[in-house]
């Protein structure tokens, strides 16, 4: 089986720290949102079968996944944190639009950075919103 090598880059965010994301694929960008704690693996099978026609980003959500070694505080942030996070990334990637998929908790996140910025986001794919 094919070995997954996503790019591990930051962006800046907006209150002077770093959001972490990963890059991996070619083509129309996917911005991944993942379930509250959720790693990137979950999209696995997806990004193994689609890496040649899309360009899939996902980030951390700054808080729960890794210690916050930045200066920044490692308490939960809101889904509009999260959602800024996310134009963040897509700032730091030139991406002016993408098609947003969300998972669980990520699904709140997609939401809102469709209302936070309808224009980069393309169309949007929803899974266990709960």
């Amino acid at each position: 089986m094919k070995v997954l090598h996503w790019e591990r880059k930051r962006a800046p965010a907006g209150d002077g720290s770093w959001v972490e994301y990963e890059v991996l694929g070619r083509g129309m960008p996917v911005l991944l949102a993942n379930g509250l704690a959720g790693p990137r693996e979950v999209w696995t099978d997806l990004v193994r079968q689609q890496h040649d026609r899309y360009r899939f980003i996902t980030w951390n959500y700054r808080g729960l996944l890794q210690a916050e070694t930045n200066g920044a505080s490692r308490s939960a942030r809101s889904v509009a944190e999260h959602a800024r996070d996310a134009c963040a990334v897509l700032d730091a990637e030139a991406i002016p639009g993408c098609c947003g998929v969300g998972w669980a908790m990520g699904v709140q996140t997609a939401l809102e950075l469709f209302s936070l910025a309808p224009n980069r986001v393309s169309s949007l794919i929803l899974l266990s919103g709960g």
